[in-house]
């Protein structure tokens, strides 16, 4: 694998699942996202990040970015673990 990231790299591929998503990068995730690239980026088989990153902007990589923006994703959500949410529910 190239080891081609960077700050600038990690900002920018931060921003592009933020907008096309809406998921918000804390800390944590911020340090997971090059573990997850790497998982997403040996399954097509891309070593470069940069390259990976311009798939995944380009008009072609739109499937792509679907893929990862599902795996970088837990898909859990605390909603219905939280009983006080099914009171406000309830009232309303």
């Amino acid at each position: 694998m190239n080891d081609d990231y960077t700050p600038i790299l990690e900002r920018q591929f931060v921003q592009l699942v933020e907008q096309k998503s809406g998921i918000v990068f804390d800390a944590v995730k911020r340090r997971e996202l090059k573990k997850n690239l790497e998982l997403c980026m040996r399954e097509i088989q891309e070593p470069s990040f940069r390259r990976y990153f311009e798939h995944l902007v380009s008009g072609e990589g739109q499937d792509t970015l679907k893929q990862l923006i599902n795996f970088i994703t837990i898909n859990e959500t605390y909603f219905f673990r939280d009983k006080s949410l099914f009171r406000v529910l309830e009232k309303k």
